[in-house]
């Protein structure tokens, strides 16, 4: 319910092409997402922006956001965060930028490449299991599995309908080389 000013750099993409829905991460490494169910900032998206948005603070399914009242793009093309190696997903990793250097795809058959959204469990190499979330708006969505053993690069998240919302948390990769064989 805070009112704010977050300044930080989009990583990954937009998964409301309608609207806004999107991740800032600032010099800290730490991010917010941002959800906004329409566009009325006259703000494109586009990864590397450097961002200043006003707003108010809220959680969706355990996922803290910002609703945001204002965006005013400050700088284009800015270099990203280097992604955070991790091997388990937690509140610790929610709205950060990650990677999983090896993980293990447990079921093939859950990534469907069609188009769609799907959700995909994953097995790190500590023996965490969690959800690779594939958005239909990500290019991975039409894409084949690029294999059963796999580096993750994305975007820490969570859907967790029921309090204390500590569960549920998901990686989504975006783009073609966040999903790569190892």
């Amino acid at each position: 319910g805070d009112n704010v000013e977050i300044i930080g750099v989009t990583h990954g993409i937009n998964f409301r092409p309608d609207g806004l829905q999107f991740t800032v991460i600032d010099d800290s490494g730490d991010g917010i997402g941002l959800f906004s169910g329409a566009n009325p900032f006259d703000y494109t998206y586009a990864e590397g922006d450097l961002v200043s948005i006003k707003g108010v603070i809220s959680q969706f399914n355990g996922l803290t956001q910002i609703n945001p009242d204002s965006i005013i793009l400050l700088s284009s093309a800015v270099d990203l965060q280097e992604p955070m190696v991790v091997e388990d997903l937690g509140e610790d990793t929610e709205s950060k930028y990650l990677k999983i250097e090896a993980a293990t795809v447990l079921d093939p058959s859950e990534w469907l490449g069609d188009g769609s959204s799907f959700n995909v469990q994953v097995e790190s190499s500590s023996g965490a299991v969690f959800v690779m979330r594939i958005d239909s708006d990500s290019e991975l969505s039409g894409l084949p599995l690029p294999g059963t053993d796999v580096m993750i690069t994305g975007i820490g998240g969570q859907f967790d309908s029921s309090e204390p919302f500590d569960e549920g948390y998901q990686i989504f990769p975006s783009f073609d080389g966040d999903v790569v064989m190892v």
